[in-house]
């Protein structure tokens, strides 16, 4: 005997109307003490991850502030040889205007041997972030600086502070060496007369 839409009855089981043992078991489930706490447990478990992964990532890039720092400070305590022995061959520096960049080491080189025979030419800097691109090979810093430079043919002071940054390329062998130095004067007082 065929049903009103032309097919024929199921036979009855004889089973009830209850939920079978899967949607008890689930039902079980959700009122445990695991379900109300599963959110937590994978968060346990993801985090620590995370959490070494967002560490390496941050690695380099203290990595980098570190080296900035220790080249404001070999600057200040060696002069002249201190702010040469973190340039490389290609190394371009920037300077205030109206003067052009320096590009390539022996020019940079000749350019700040005169300043740092001045007697009271300081280059201070101070740097305040670092970040090392996804690379792994480039990566900047940047911060403040102030660069006191007498003149002793107009008998004055240049004192010049503002913002910087500085390019830094990681060389085959690993070590970082900076490709460009570029600040950018804010403030600060000039003489008005050339060097």
């Amino acid at each position: 005997m065929t049903g009103p839409d032309g097919f024929e009855p199921m036979a009855s089981s004889g089973r009830s109307n209850r939920p079978g043992r899967f949607e008890h078991q689930a039902k079980k489930w959700r009122e445990s003490y695991m379900w109300h706490r599963f959110p937590i447990v994978c968060l346990l478990i993801v985090l620590p991850g995370w959490a070494k992964l967002t560490a390496q990532q941050a690695a380099p890039s203290e990595e980098l502030l570190r080296l900035d720092r220790a080249f404001a400070r070999a600057t200040l305590d060696h002069g002249l040889d201190g702010w040469m022995s973190h340039l490389s061959d290609t190394v371009v520096v920037s300077l205030s205007e109206p003067m052009e960049p320096i590009g390539g080491w022996r020019n940079v080189h000749k350019h700040f041997s005169t300043l740092f025979a001045i007697p009271g030419f300081t280059m201070r800097w101070r740097p305040g972030e670092a970040h090392v691109f996804s690379s792994g090979k480039t990566g900047y810093s940047a911060g403040t600086y102030q660069f006191v430079i007498p003149n002793p043919l107009c008998k004055c002071v240049n004192d010049e502070r503002g913002t910087y940054v500085i390019v830094w390329r990681r060389s085959e062998t690993g070590e970082w060496k900076v490709k460009a130095f570029v600040p950018s004067v804010e403030s600060g007082t000039g003489c008005g007369c050339a060097l």
